[in-house]
C-alpha cells in the first residue's frame, strides 16, 4: 500500500467526517451529519481500496472515461427530471412529502441510477 496515493483521501475524508460529527452532535442536524460521516468514511475506504491496487489497474482508458461521462450525464438528467416530478407532486399534494424524504429519495436515485447506467454501458459497450 502506498501512502502517497491515499494521503489526500485520508485528509479530506477525515475532515468531512469531523464536520459531520460536529453537525450531528452540536447543531443536531441528524440527516446531514450522518450523511457527511458516511461520505467521509466511503472516501477513506475508496482511498484504501485504490492504494491496494497496482498502478497499472488504476489508469482509466478512453472507453472507461466515456462510460463515466455518459453515465454521469444520464444520471444527472434522471435526477433532474425526478426533481421536476417531485416539484409537481408537492404543488398538488402539499402535505405528501417532508423535505428530508425528498432529499433522501433524490440522493438514492442519483447514486443508484449512475451505478446502474454505468454497469449497463460497461456490459453493452460504447460505439
Amino acid at each position: 500500500m502506498q501512502l502517497k496515493r491515499i494521503k489526500n483521501h485520508l485528509i479530506v475524508g477525515s475532515i468531512i467526517m469531523i464536520f459531520g460529527v460536529i453537525l450531528f452532535e452540536v447543531f443536531d442536524l441528524l440527516a446531514l451529519g450522518i450523511g457527511l460521516v458516511f461520505s467521509g468514511l466511503m472516501l477513506i475506504i475508496a482511498g484504501l481500496y485504490g492504494a491496494t491496487k497496482p498502478e497499472t489497474e488504476i489508469r482509466l482508458d478512453e472507453r472507461m472515461r466515456r462510460i463515466d461521462e455518459r453515465a454521469g450525464y444520464f444520471a444527472f438528467w434522471l435526477t433532474f427530471s425526478t426533481i421536476g416530478i417531485l416539484l409537481w407532486v408537492s404543488i398538488y399534494l402539499p402535505d405528501r412529502f417532508r423535505t428530508t424524504d425528498i432529499l433522501f429519495l433524490l440522493m438514492l436515485i442519483g447514486i443508484y441510477s449512475y451505478f446502474i447506467i454505468h454497469f449497463y454501458y460497461n456490459r453493452k459497450g460504447l460505439k
